[in-house]
């Protein structure tokens, strides 16, 4: 089985060079193929801070598509076709696209050879800062919460996504909604896999605020107003969003959300059983 993970990285900070890293890890332990997806118009001056294959496929973004943009940033169903067409390209059987800063555990790539799941999303742990991704694995790490109400890494079965791609509508990547409609998506047409939000976790994220999904501005009224446009989209954050209050929200410590709640797992697939399309 062939795994390819990409991202669309930006600049060079701390946080995406330790999840950089762990890439390069699961490159090396399991063979995992990599791929950075960039904007194509900067291919003659995009200038490459990793060791990671770069492909130039995006053409669209806030800055050719919204008036008074405040940064250009890409589409992430744009980056999701890409890294699909990428893994065919060098025949992978699935790809994984994650947030740039999130730092993936090896037992994700462990999870999909042995369930071969169809598709699904994972939610990641905030954590304290690190110094390297040495501390990952060393176990050198502080839980500072979960994010259940929101998903960084997202798992697709290539024949899966050639299926169902149409699902996933335009949303700009970094600003609010698109998550919990695209996460609620793979759950509903992909057979109901379990979220990744357990434990080891799938994602680690070094915490920061959350003024970037937070800030009002036109790329995130766009996300916003292209979710209420959809029946189909408002549909998926509404039964998301429903699960979160019933059950997700339970976990404790209030706020932090460290600990499931004791059988969160059966509850979790009976509640989706009732809105399967599989």
């Amino acid at each position: 089985m062939n795994i390819l993970l990409g991202a669309n990285t930006f600049g060079n900070y701390h946080r995406q060079n330790v999840a950089v890293d762990s890439w390069i890890y699961l490159r090396e332990k399991y063979g995992v193929k990599l791929c950075n997806v960039q904007f194509k118009d900067e291919e003659d001056s995009f200038e490459s801070k990793y060791e990671i294959p770069t492909v130039f496929d995006l053409r669209r973004s806030s800055e050719s598509d919204i008036k008074n943009n405040t940064k250009k940033l890409p589409y992430v169903n744009d980056i999701i076709s890409s890294l699909y067409k990428e893994a065919r390209r060098v025949k992978c059987n699935y790809f994984i696209f994650t947030n740039s800063d999130v730092i993936i555990n090896d037992n994700l790539i462990r999870y999909i050879e042995k369930n071969k799941p169809k598709a699904f999303a994972c939610s990641r742990l905030d954590i304290e800062e690190v110094k390297s991704f040495q501390d990952i694995l060393n176990k050198n790490v502080t839980p500072v919460r979960y994010e259940i109400a929101g998903f960084d890494t997202f798992v697709f079965h290539v024949d899966w996504y050639k299926k169902h791609s149409s699902l996933f509508r335009d949303y700009f990547l970094g600003k609010p909604v698109w998550d919990q409609v695209y996460a609620t998506m793979l759950k509903i047409y992909g057979g109901n896999a379990p979220f990744g939000n357990g434990y080891p976790p799938y994602c680690f994220h070094i915490h920061h605020g959350i003024s970037a999904v937070t800030t009002e501005c036109p790329e995130q009224q766009f996300n916003i107003k292209n979710k209420g446009d959809s029946y189909l989209d408002r549909l998926m954050c509404k039964i998301f969003d429903t699960y979160l209050k019933e059950y997700l929200m339970h976990r404790t410590p209030w706020g932090s959300f460290i600990k499931p709640l004791e059988d969160e797992k059966e509850m979790e697939q009976k509640y989706f059983n009732n809105f399967l399309m599989v």
